[in-house]
């Protein structure tokens, strides 16, 4: 029923689709129900390279749809009929891409579409799509419900500019989300423990060496919704300075932070904690005041590991653990006690070691080599 309150729901649907991706399916159910289709899909084709990319699809048997992801659309004579014909905005009908005695002799059909109760007759319309590309809605019912008419058109084109609008949000939020996944990888891979704090002070986003700190209460806790000290003293500095780091109005973000030692119950060395203000722009171009702490950990294992010396160095497996150990603070006395071999044999390779790494001082090799461990 093509009415105003069946269109006000499908395009509450796709809105929603257009933030959550997950929505799309339960847009093109309701779609297909206001068209008379039993299955739907959304496709995106790049013209330049003729690739697919299924953005939804509803109705159709998953076990049909794998084989049609597979091998069967490069048979699709609906889809090869509309290579060139893609212009957006425009609707088409399954029987004038392909004529019906043509349809039932190819391979698509007799090999695909006839193991099917939900396709046979088919309508859509072609999309402008993202980047470039062209989207495509599809809709199909069996043969017994006959073809689809003007009416059913109609409804699509009303639809049709919303479906643009909402496929290019859909691609903004999407890329948004991955770069925050990655950003959160690469946060994941830092040697330091790191912390973001929002406006109200409270944590809001913490890499994987923060998160093993906190989860262990090591010096560190969030209690209440807010980052902790395991001492009193400790606690009321850590908390002054956030405090003035968040407050901090983006004019007057001069200096780069300060910072307090956090003791820690299990009697190792007191955690480095650096915080700064830290801001960045809404996007109404509103200054957000936040703070990021820096938490370092005297006591972690900083050596490089050595397939990593290997691959960037070429060193041999001596000249790796002779690195590592080094990397650690022992001497080469020490390590000589420790492999059984002569502090000569030691010198010899940490000669070879230099050369390899255009390094001439053993203050400046540990330099390099703690470096590559951060990384």
């Amino acid at each position: 029923m093509h009415d105003k309150r069946s269109l006000s729901a499908l395009l509450e649907l796709l809105y929603t689709a257009a933030t959550d991706s997950a929505v799309w399916d339960q847009f093109l159910e309701q779609y297909g129900k206001t068209v008379g289709a039993q299955s739907n899909g959304i496709i995106l084709q790049n013209p330049k390279d003729k690739s697919l990319g299924v953005t939804a699809f509803t109705g159709v048997d998953p076990a049909l749809q794998h084989v049609y992801n597979n091998y069967y659309w490069q048979t699709d004579e609906w889809f090869k009929a509309s290579q060139g014909r893609m212009s957006p905005g425009s609707v088409f009908y399954g029987e004038e891409l392909c004529p019906e005695s043509k349809l039932l002799g190819s391979e698509f059909y007799n090999d695909y579409l006839r193991y099917s109760d939900t396709m046979f007759h088919q309508f859509g319309g072609f999309i402008a799509g993202p980047g470039g590309t062209v989207a495509v809605i599809s809709s199909l019912r069996n043969r017994r419900r006959g073809a689809f008419g003007a009416r059913h058109a109609n409804i699509l084109q009303t639809l049709m500019p919303h479906l643009e609008r909402a496929l290019a949000i859909n691609q903004q939020v999407n890329n948004l989300e991955r770069k925050g996944r990655l950003l959160e990888a690469a946060l994941d891979f830092l040697p330091t423990a790191v912390v973001f704090l929002d406006v109200a002070g409270a944590p809001c986003l913490l890499n994987r060496k923060a998160l093993a700190l906190v989860e262990k209460s090591d010096g560190l806790s969030i209690k209440s919704n807010k980052l902790c000290a395991t001492q009193d003293s400790e606690n009321t500095k850590l908390a002054a300075l956030i405090k003035s780091a968040v407050a901090c109005a983006p004019d007057q973000i001069k200096s780069v932070g300060s910072a307090v030692l956090v003791s820690r119950p299990n009697g190792r060395r007191a955690l480095s904690v650096f915080v700064t203000p830290f801001r960045i722009e809404s996007g109404y171009g509103i200054a957000k005041p936040v703070a990021a702490l820096f938490i370092t950990d005297p006591d972690q294992d900083t050596a490089p590991r050595w397939d990593v010396l290997s691959g960037t160095y070429k060193l041999t497996a001596a000249e790796c653990r002779l690195a590592v150990h080094l990397a650690q603070g022992l001497s080469l006395k020490e390590m000589s006690d420790q492999f059984g071999v002569t502090v000569n044999t030691l010198r010899a390779q940490l000669q070879s070691i230099y050369g390899k790494t255009s390094t001439s001082r053993q203050a400046e090799l540990v330099h390099l080599l703690l470096q590559t461990a951060a990384r």
